[in-house]
């Protein structure tokens, strides 16, 4: 059996809306502006809070709250 490639419908895509006429007061969100790494040029994700910690299959699991994502 040959491997599948991913193929795509068309016909399924629709254009893009700012902002949707069911929800006119629904605020658009803000871009936060990226951090790049000089060096690099990679994008850097910057941990703003550590709010919980789990143990599942004795590995540590973070809940993080990430600088610049969500309210």
């Amino acid at each position: 059996m040959k491997r599948l490639t991913p193929k795509s419908n068309v016909e399924l895509l629709t254009h893009y809306l700012t902002n949707r006429d069911d929800f006119p007061n629904r605020p658009i969100p803000k871009a936060v502006p990226l951090i790049l790494d000089e060096d690099t040029g990679e994008e850097l994700y910057i941990v703003e809070k550590l709010l919980k910690q789990r143990t599942r299959s004795r590995k540590r699991q973070w809940l993080v709250k990430w600088h610049g994502a969500g309210a």
